[in-house]
């Protein structure tokens, strides 16, 4: 029995996946533009004219070229997640094609615009939206992919948990708001996870202070002066450069060694402008030593006079790797430090009367210096997109020492959970 392919070429026979098959072997012989081409006696005006066919068909076989690869990647496309289309070229292989365009030209084109694949993602986002009746785009400003992506997978979750409270009953705080859980994972954090922000701060071996605390006990030991009559540091001011940024790949290793390297962390204490100003590139400088022995990693405090030296190098290379890992350091304690709790006034005990209205208030108290890494516009529509319309929403953000005495209450109060908390720290707030 013959063959069902005899008869076929062999790229016909078997082709590979998405590879396009130019429209130019698909015309009669005697235009010679095909495989076989024009016969060697042909003239050279013949030869001309198929040239010229060829090159008009190019411009098919690049449009029909892009639609193949589009093909190949739509998978990812349309995948849930972050994942965007790879960069592709024209795929185009037809007998003379160095005389009609420069081949390397032609490797070098890309049928891909990444602005284009982005939109293209968003649009499959926002009809995935829809099964949902959400927004997810309010929620992310920076509409990273990414992110809406993972955000989007959530929403079943979310929505079964919407108006989910926690349980007075959990005396082991394994209870998470529903609320709680959406705000944490825009943020990038566990939204089943509950840790307190003294512990989080704890675990990396550091303790957070106010910053009078430590401008008053700690400063001293990191300034440095520049004495205008020293010769050898009056032209100091002039000899310090930018810290530039660079690729790295953060990871906990990296983040513990910080503390052989720079001094800030030898008393692993932690002040709480640091965290709001110790991402800004803008407060570092590199200074390489009069004396030519090394660099010194300089950060200067806005509304401070003096630099802090952060450490010593002796290769500008290894500062600069240093440096970035600390602002990736600082933008993770940043994260991990966001978090939220709920005060229900209806569940404080009645120490005074209350009014009618304040049995509908909810103060949602949060962590007060991730202002510059989260403004508020970001997540307070959240809280009152999510939240039932029937509460009067307050919102207080706390300080190092606020929250560091309720983190205590958490983890050490004796009844009912957050009954316990509210009330306490009512009490400390009126004294």
């Amino acid at each position: 029995m013959a063959s069902p392919t005899a008869g076929l070429s062999r790229k016909q026979v078997l082709p590979k996946p998405f590879t396009y098959y130019t429209i130019q072997n698909e015309f009669p012989e005697c235009y010679g533009i095909g495989e076989r081409g024009l016969s060697p006696t042909a003239s050279i005006t013949r030869k001309a004219e198929a040239l010229q066919l060829k090159g008009y068909l190019l411009i098919f076989d690049y449009l029909m070229s892009g639609v193949t690869q589009q093909f190949k990647h739509i998978s990812s496309l349309l995948e849930l997640s972050g994942k965007l289309p790879e960069p592709f070229r024209p795929e185009i292989e037809i007998p003379d094609l160095h005389k009609l365009i420069d081949k390397e030209k032609l490797r070098q084109a890309v049928i891909w615009d990444p602005e284009e694949k982005t939109g293209q993602k968003n649009r499959f986002f926002d009809h995935l939206d829809m099964f949902y009746g959400e927004n997810s785009q309010i929620y992310l400003p920076d509409h990273s992919p990414e992110r809406r992506a993972r955000l989007i997978r959530q929403f079943p979750h979310f929505n079964t948990h919407r108006f989910r409270s926690f349980n007075l009953q959990d005396t082991e705080w394994k209870s998470t708001p529903g609320i709680k859980q959406l705000v944490q994972t825009l943020f990038g954090n566990n939204p089943e996870q509950e840790m307190s922000v003294s512990n989080n701060f704890s675990r990396y071996n550091l303790t957070l202070v106010t910053d009078q605390t430590f401008f008053e006990e700690f400063y001293g030991k990191y300034r440095v002066r520049f004495f205008p009559g020293d010769d050898a540091y009056r032209s100091t001011p002039y000899a310090t450069e930018p810290v530039p940024r660079i690729p790295i790949t953060p990871g906990l290793q990296k983040f513990y060694k910080l503390r052989d390297h720079l001094n800030l962390f030898w008393n692993r204490i932690l002040f709480e402008g640091f965290l709001k100003n110790g991402m800004n590139p803008d407060n570092f400088r590199s200074l390489w030593l009069p004396d030519k022995s090394g660099y010194l990693l300089l950060y200067k405090h806005p509304g401070q006079e003096e630099w802090m030296n952060m450490g010593f190098f002796f290769e500008k290379q290894r500062l600069v790797e240093t440096c970035n890992h600390l602002w990736a350091f600082v933008e993770k304690l940043n994260r991990e430090s966001f978090t939220c709790y709920f005060m229900e006034h209806l569940l404080l005990p009645e120490e005074e009367e209350r009014l009618p209205s304040e049995n509908n208030r909810l103060t949602i108290l949060l962590t007060g210096w991730v202002e510059h890494m989260y403004p508020r516009e970001h997540y307070l529509p959240i809280f009152r997109e999510r939240l039932p319309a029937h509460l009067d929403i307050h919102y207080r953000w706390l300080g190092v020492e606020e929250m560091r005495f309720l983190n205590n209450i958490t983890s050490h109060g004796e009844v009912h959970g957050h009954i316990t908390i509210n009330s306490i720290f009512s009490d400390y707030h009126k004294k």
